[in-house]
């Protein structure tokens, strides 16, 4: 079964012992929740767009730092080729 808010309330003014009225005031707060809901999913909808583009230019900026000292090391290589080529003979 499957009851509107205003289903509820109709419902519930035929019952007026405790037991129905504290129901009734449970259900009617469910609906008062769920009435939120919809706005709260949109902004964490928006907080995880914006720690998503947070995120996308962060992890840029790491792997342009690890472009650059890959680069170092490839330059340092071939500044150091002939002597380390000698140095892996030597303790291969």
């Amino acid at each position: 079964m499957l009851f509107t808010e205003n289903g509820i309330a109709m419902f519930s003014s035929v019952f007026s012992n405790d037991l129905a009225i504290y129901v009734n005031m449970a259900i009617m707060r469910t609906f008062s929740e769920l009435r939120k809901m919809p706005s709260s999913n949109e902004l964490i909808i928006i907080q995880l767009i914006d720690i998503q583009k947070g995120t996308r230019e962060l992890f840029k900026i790491v792997f342009e730092r690890l472009d650059d000292v890959d680069q170092k090391i490839l330059s340092y290589e071939k500044a150091l080729s002939p002597n380390l080529s000698a140095y892996r003979k030597r303790f291969a």
